[in-house]
């Protein structure tokens, strides 16, 4: 690594966590106990955690740590790992879980180099054929707790599975045909007088390493219910996209039927075709965007908040209820950057990163540097339930970033039916599935939620220069 740009991760991993009540640590406090795993459920051995005040330590053989003398609340330090996907490629990686309560935190990280998954193939033919007469649409999708994969092949399907070593066993395929219209979305996914549209529901035993063959016969025991899906959302969104996926048993599966994009003004209302019967059932997504993407909020001369100079998108999920035929998505208001200013010189020390966003929600805050000079991109994550974090001084830390490069901020957050709403929850077992559910599986965990992305803007650290 370059030394003068290890200095930035350094500094910058370690002051974002030195916050009101998490300075040095004395004696007295409590023992922490964690474990660190991956996406797939694998621990993570001999990775550097360490709680800002005490010496860094390494995770054991089994991903289990021990850090004594702590107290609480206390910030939790993760190398060499990250949970957005805005982190993913960067050289090196820091992920911060602020203001954490538990003294036993479940952790469940993106290791740089990749997670450590079990992988099976599973291939096979779907039959009926597809007609001829008819414009029709066919996916198979297999799903292995909340690790799936999908395939939109005509007549045969070849899917490839990462999981859980420890989830091995039965995986569920789930393959349907269905009629489309002249746009190629969802008309029908039934007809009494036809046996090649349909739906079928099957079991197929997967192993680490191995390659599975599964024949499908579609069932005509589907089908077609139709329902309007409107939206209400703040005058500053614009709707970009409403898309309809499959659920099945209740839960959300990656097989999209239709999708609806927008440029101009959209309809009041969509309508959409879903399937019914054999425990099918019906999700819509929907999109939006706000502001301008790159540039930061302002304030007007009177002081209100001027929403054109952001950059965010939204997406709302919502399952539907069975016997619905009208659904209505309610977007939240918008998650908006405040300072620092497009483009401002930070003084470390000094300088408050703020937000602001709906009431409630855990937000994940990335920093990163892309460096000219090397070509390297280092990402520092900050997990809070704050709306604000500081930067301290960086002297105080042995030296300044002396480099030519980009340096930005961005705000993910996500809310939902379970969903984990604090950095406690996250830690856990139940909230890491969660994670691992966005991550991994359809993106779409309960029955209804929603997420946010919001560009927050380039700034200028000490020494650095952004075009």
């Amino acid at each position: 690594m370059n030394s003068k740009l290890g200095w930035f991760l350094g500094a910058l991993a370690a002051g974002l966590v030195m916050l009101a009540g998490c300075g040095t640590q004395t004696a007295g406090g409590v023992a922490v106990e964690g474990k660190l795993l991956d996406l797939c459920g694998q621990p993570l051995p001999y990775n550097t955690v360490y709680v800002p005040g005490t010496e860094p330590i390494l995770t054991d053989a089994q991903g289990n740590f021990t850090i004594e003398g702590v107290k609480v609340p206390y910030d939790l330090v993760v190398n060499n790992a990250y949970v957005s996907d805005v982190a993913d490629g960067a050289d090196a990686t820091i992920v911060v879980f602020r203001g954490l309560t538990r003294t036993d935190p479940y952790l469940v990280v993106h290791p740089i180099g990749g997670s450590s998954c079990a992988e099976a193939t599973v291939q096979g033919s779907l039959s009926p054929a597809s007609p001829t007469d008819i414009d029709t649409a066919e996916a198979v999708a297999a799903m292995l707790g909340n690790y799936q994969d999908v395939d939109y092949d005509n007549d045969t399907y070849s899917l490839a599975l990462g999981f859980d070593p420890a989830t091995a066993g039965d995986a569920t395929l789930l393959a349907l045909r269905w009629q489309v219209d002249a746009d190629g979305n969802a008309a029908a996914f039934s007809d009494p007088t036809r046996d090649d549209l349909g739906a079928v529901a099957a079991g197929v035993a997967v192993e680490d390493g191995t390659s599975a063959s599964k024949d499908l016969t579609l069932g005509t025991d589907v089908g077609t219910r139709t329902f309007d899906v409107a939206y209400r959302l703040p005058s500053v969104m614009s709707l970009s996209s409403v898309q309809h996926f499959v659920t099945y048993a209740g839960e959300a599966t990656p097989i999209r039927t239709a999708r609806f994009s927008f440029k101009g003004t959209p309809p009041d209302t969509l309508s959409f075709a879903g399937p019914t019967g054999m425990e099918l059932g019906s999700l819509v997504r929907a999109t939006a965007g706000y502001g301008d993407l790159g540039r930061l909020l302002s304030l007007d001369s009177t002081g209100a908040l001027d929403l054109s100079s952001v950059g965010g998108e939204v997406e709302v999920w919502q399952q539907v209820a069975e016997g619905t035929d009208q659904v209505t998505l309610q977007f939240p208001d918008p998650v908006v950057p405040i300072a620092p200013n497009f483009g401002s010189v930070i003084t470390p020390g000094d300088t408050v990163f703020r937000w602001v966003g709906p009431e409630g929600l855990l937000y994940d805050v990335v920093f990163g540097l892309y460096s000219y000079d090397t070509g390297m991109e280092y990402a520092v994550e900050v997990i809070t339930g704050d709306q604000e974090v500081t930067i301290p001084s960086y002297e105080d830390l042995g030296g300044l970033v002396q480099t030519n490069g980009e340096a930005y901020w961005m705000i993910e957050a996500a809310k939902g039916d379970g969903l984990p709403a604090t950095v406690d929850e996250l830690a856990s077992a139940d909230g890491a599935q969660a994670l691992v559910a966005l991550a991994m599986g359809s993106g779409f965990p309960g029955s209804e939620g929603y997420r946010f992305s919001a560009f927050a803007g380039w700034y200028v650290l000490p020494g650095t220069q952004v075009p």
